[in-house]
């Protein structure tokens, strides 16, 4: 039957065999069952009208596709591009619930042992500096030499007499002579607030600081020194300092 043309197509001429067909019938797809020899288009004709011609509804079986639905259903289902996605989504969880706790605990362990290990390089770098002072205030050059390099140096910053910055360099063997000079009156340097900061085996410390020649300040300023990690401990490799000879008051902690 060809919808276009609204007439069957006799094809009995080319085979003996009865012939077959496949019908759109009220609106769903439809194999014809062979005519029985009694109904054979031939005999009865191919020039009948179509509507005389329509076979009845209970000529007609289902399609084997319309049959199974279910069979499409499963090859949808199994098919790669559904499974995939499928596993990811129960594997996802707990890959980020076994292996993400493991990430941040050895990620964050390095961070850990590095704030201890500064703290405890807080303490012996102002140990360091508490030594190098006391010796300042005793006159005692073995107890500064015990945590000052031999190759160190002091930098003095200040501004002269018509406000011009200026810098002096010393070498510390000629500085600590210079303070275990005996004096009448004595020497010592008060310091406080700290700020440390240590990157590997090298520290820097800025101190706020007063300078005391017997009972009255003589000046003021700022240190800014520089450790290094040792096999003996840290040691200063640099001191520079500022020198102001006004506004300096008393500090008592």
């Amino acid at each position: 039957f060809t919808p276009d043309a609204g007439q069957y197509v006799c094809n009995n001429k080319l085979s003996g065999a009865a012939p077959t067909r496949t019908q759109v019938a009220h609106g769903r797809l439809y194999s014809a069952r062979p005519y029985p020899a009694e109904r054979d288009p031939v005999k009865h004709g191919c020039n009948k009208s179509p509507r005389e011609r329509l076979p009845s509804r209970s000529k007609f079986t289902i399609a084997p596709e319309q049959k199974r639905p279910m069979k499409r259903i499963y090859r949808i289902v199994l098919m790669p591009s559904t499974v995939l996605p499928a596993v990811l989504l129960v594997i996802m969880p707990v890959v980020l619930l076994v292996i993400m706790p493991v990430v941040l605990l050895v990620t964050s362990a390095p961070a850990t042992a590095q704030t201890t290990d500064h703290s405890t390089d807080h303490d012996d770098i102002m140990a360091a500096i508490d030594t190098f002072f006391e010796g300042f205030a005793a006159g005692d050059s073995t107890m500064m030499y015990s945590v000052v390099d031999r190759e160190s140096r002091l930098v003095i910053t200040a501004d002269d007499k018509d406000g011009n910055p200026t810098m002096t360099p010393l070498r510390m063997q000629d500085f600590i002579p210079i303070i275990i000079r005996p004096r009448e009156e004595k020497i010592r340097e008060t310091y406080w607030a700290p700020e440390i900061r240590v990157e590997e085996n090298l520290a820097a410390v800025w101190l706020k600081y007063n300078l005391w020649i017997g009972d009255r300040i003589d000046h003021c300023g700022n240190d800014h020194l520089q450790l290094f990690r040792s096999t003996d401990g840290w040691k200063i490799i640099a001191i520079a300092d500022t020198q102001l000879r006004d506004g300096c008051t008393a500090h008592y902690e």
